[in-house]
């Protein structure tokens, strides 16, 4: 980190200075040419220095493990967490949890918020493709999501599906607000440049919580058998 004279935008002539980080995207140890000319190797902390943020601070294992315990302990449900180990719902819900956990505990809280949007996006279609609804009594293919929708399910905004999977009896309030909360979050820290108000961790944790909510409604049917998978799951999932 130094400090650097305002230029470009500023007057030249003036004494003005303000913080500027330099090569914020690089890895030093791993970059072969800067490791060469200050003799840097790769060990954890400068490992753990880069893919932590903000730039600059030095990562402490203490306080990951505090950061870790906070998010945990937003997963209110106890018991197993169980997923058929299926490729999609692997790459689109179960990995990207686990991501959006580890970016809290290495202070990424935007990436946290990120992907729990995604993720809350794809629980929306994958309730929307279990639940096989019908219209006259008849499927909703895509086209006849086109005739009714306008588009098919996936293609539309998040708000519209909330509503179309609400009016059709596929969540109750308490799901249907946890996806509106996540999207409101997601609004206010992804596509507003201004700082949205409150406390940042604890918008994360709470936007962390949220998908988890509509997650969870995927699970086992019956409390005492949390190892059998739904059977609408099972059988999207290509599992027997």
């Amino acid at each position: 980190m130094t400090k650097k004279k305002h230029s470009y935008y500023d007057d030249p002539h003036s004494d003005a200075t303000t913080v500027a980080f330099v090569n914020p995207l690089v890895w030093p140890a791993a970059d072969p040419d800067i490791a060469q000319k200050r003799k840097l190797i790769i060990n954890e902390q400068n490992t753990l220095d880069c893919f932590c943020v903000p730039p600059g601070t030095e990562a402490d294992i203490d306080d990951m493990a505090d950061r870790y315990r906070a998010i945990h302990a937003a997963e209110a449900s106890e018991g197993e967490f169980v997923f058929p180990n299926e490729t999609t719902i692997l790459e689109k819900i179960v990995s990207p949890l686990r991501q959006a956990k580890a970016c809290y505990v290495v202070e990424n809280y935007l990436g946290t918020i990120a992907l729990c949007g995604m993720i809350a996006e794809m629980v929306a279609i994958l309730m929307f493709e279990l639940s096989r609804p019908t219209h006259n009594r008849k499927p909703l293919d895509e086209q006849a999501q086109h005739r009714i929708f306008g588009a098919t399910f996936k293609d539309l905004g998040q708000q519209r599906r909330v509503d179309i999977l609400r009016a059709y009896g596929l969540i109750d309030e308490v799901q249907e607000d946890a996806f509106r909360q996540a999207a409101g979050i997601g609004r206010g820290h992804l596509h507003h440049l201004s700082a949205a108000s409150g406390p940042l961790a604890v918008d994360v944790r709470s936007m962390y919580r949220h998908p988890l909510v509509v997650v969870e409604a995927l699970g086992p049917e019956e409390a005492s058998k949390p190892w059998t998978l739904r059977a609408n799951l099972v059988a999207h999932s290509g599992c027997s």
